[in-house]
């Protein structure tokens, strides 16, 4: 979808491509904080004391 009515095809290719890459970064970065995450996460899911009050 053209942003103005003059913009020519290669200007708006570029401008997908540059939305493509910063989609692209974000996305690695939440997969970079997941990774991050996943010990304490597990950590505390796994807890064996909120397990005893649940079935308490």
């Amino acid at each position: 979808i053209k942003e103005y009515p003059r913009q020519t095809y290669n200007e708006l290719i570029n401008k997908m491509i540059e939305i493509f890459k910063d989609v692209k970064k974000r996305n690695q970065y939440d997969e970079f904080l997941h990774k991050i995450q996943q010990p304490k996460m597990k950590e505390l899911w796994n807890n064996k004391e909120d397990e005893l009050w649940e079935n308490a």
